[in-house]
């Protein structure tokens, strides 16, 4: 398809030069034409949020998005490209337009569920990973996401056993190890949440999340040890 091979390096060309309206322009113009070109302009969105430009990615993805209609792993990566590009809110709209699509698509709950952590929406996280870890116990991302919810939700010894579900199926999980000592030190259990900080950094010594987990037990264990008393 040379003629089509054409117009992409000038819709391309437009997006390097940041020429975002005559680009769109273009690959409208491919795909009124030529509809079995979509998945190389699909293709096209990918290389463009691989490569963080996420500005292209998503102008492409708006341009398919009338012919993917009935696609729900068009509507999973358009999450994920517009929660890395920080539009949290429209990622979750994503993730639901894929979930209306198949309701047990379990990457999107778990992204759904992540994000409602990340804006601070616990009870709803709380009931997206439920749901997903009710769908696939197997993830260990499902369980770690739903212990940060737990955690935030003071139900401490809950998310403990969230946490131990994600370590049994990855002991290598060093998100896990770091954030269960989050909780472990919420309940002033400081030697565990010592030694869970200890297996976080034995896995990745550069996790500044566990550095910074394992001086707060530090801290608050001295706090603690000090007490306080009133002035008289």
């Amino acid at each position: 398809m040379p003629e089509v091979q054409w117009k992409l390096q000038k819709a391309i060309k437009a997006f390097h030069g940041d020429n975002f309206d005559y680009a769109v322009s273009v690959l409208t113009e491919i795909l009124e034409s030529k509809t079995n070109c979509i998945n190389i302009i699909f293709e096209l969105g990918i290389a463009y949020a691989n490569s963080r430009r996420y500005k292209e990615a998503l102008a492409v993805f708006y341009c398919l998005q009338p012919y993917k209609k009935s696609d729900e792993n068009f509507f999973y990566n358009l999450g994920l490209i517009l929660d890395l590009q920080g539009s949290q809110r429209l990622a979750i709209d994503a993730y639901d337009s894929a979930l209306k699509i198949q309701p047990h698509y379990i990457e999107a709950l778990i992204n759904k569920g992540s994000i409602y952590n990340d804006i601070k929406k616990y009870s709803l996280a709380l009931d997206v990973l439920q749901k997903a870890t009710q769908i696939r116990p197997d993830i260990p991302e499902g369980w770690s996401n739903l212990g940060i919810a737990l955690n935030h939700l003071n139900l401490f010894q809950e998310s403990l056993s969230a946490y131990r579900e994600a370590i049994k199926l990855n002991p290598n999980y060093y998100e896990a190890w770091s954030n269960k000592s989050v909780v472990l030190n919420r309940m002033g259990l400081f030697p565990e949440s010592y030694l869970a900080c200890n297996q976080a950094l034995s896995l990745k010594p550069d996790y500044v999340d566990a550095w910074c987990n394992k001086g707060n037990v530090f801290k608050r264990a001295q706090k603690i040890r000090r007490g306080y008393c009133s002035l008289r």
